[in-house]
C-alpha cells in the first residue's frame, strides 16, 4: 500500500485527472454489489458524483471526456467496452479491505491490490483487470473504501456514506467538460 508521502501526491493525481483541463479522457467505473451494504460503495459514489457532474448535460452527448460507468458487480463486463473508449486514464471506485477504519479512503496502484480480495464480488480479480487495461495503454488507479459490513441489505454504514460525502466534495467541478453516465 501506498506510504503517507505516496498517498498525498496519488490524491494530487487523482485530482490532476479529473479537473477540467486535463486533455485526456477519464473513465470512472464504480464497482459493487447493491445488496451487500457497503460494497455498493463505488457504485454509490459514481451515483453522486454523476449528481455533482451530470445534472446539466445531454446523454445525447457521447463526445465527451469523462466517463461514469456503474459496472454493479461485474467491472469485467465492461472490458471490452472501456477498450473501445482508449481512455488516457480508468479510476475504479470500490469497497476494498484496506485493514483501516470503516469510510476511510486510499488511492491505490494495481499492484497495491492483493491478488484477490478476501470478500470480493468480482468474477476476476480486480488487480487482474486493472493491468489487462494497463497492458492496452490506460493508466489506472483504485479509489479504494474500507467497508464496514458487506452484511445482506441495501444501506450503506453511516462512515462509509460519510467518507464517500467528503471524497465527492474533493473532486473538480467540471464546469465547461461534458461528462456522460453508463449503467449497467
Amino acid at each position: 500500500m501506498n506510504s503517507p508521502g505516496d498517498s498525498q501526491s496519488s490524491l494530487e493525481s487523482l485530482v490532476d485527472f479529473l479537473h477540467p483541463h486535463f486533455p485526456g479522457q477519464v473513465v470512472i467505473l464504480g464497482a459493487g454489489n447493491r445488496l451487500r451494504r457497503d460494497d455498493r460503495a463505488g457504485i454509490e459514489f459514481i451515483a453522486k458524483l454523476k449528481e455533482k457532474w451530470c445534472a446539466d448535460t445531454s446523454p445525447e452527448n457521447f463526445e465527451t471526456k469523462r466517463l461514469l460507468v456503474d459496472a454493479g458487480e461485474f467491472p469485467e463486463d465492461w472490458f471490452i467496452r472501456i477498450l473501445d473508449l482508449k481512455p488516457e486514464v480508468l479510476i475504479v471506485v470500490d469497497a476494498v479491505d484496506i485493514q483501516a477504519e470503516p469510510g476511510s479512503v486510499a488511492i491505490l496502484d494495481a499492484e497495491d491490490l492483493p491478488e484477490s480480495l478476501c470478500f470480493s464480488t468480482h468474477r476476476l480479480p480486480l488487480k487482474r483487470l486493472l493491468k489487462l487495461w494497463e497492458e492496452n495503454g490506460s493508466k489506472t488507479m483504485v479509489i479504494a473504501i474500507q467497508p464496514e459490513s458487506i452484511d445482506f441489505g441495501e444501506e450503506l454504514s453511516p462512515r462509509v456514506e460519510m467518507g464517500i460525502n467528503t471524497l465527492i466534495k474533493l473532486m473538480p467541478p467540471l464546469n465547461s467538460v461534458t461528462s456522460s453516465f453508463f449503467k449497467n
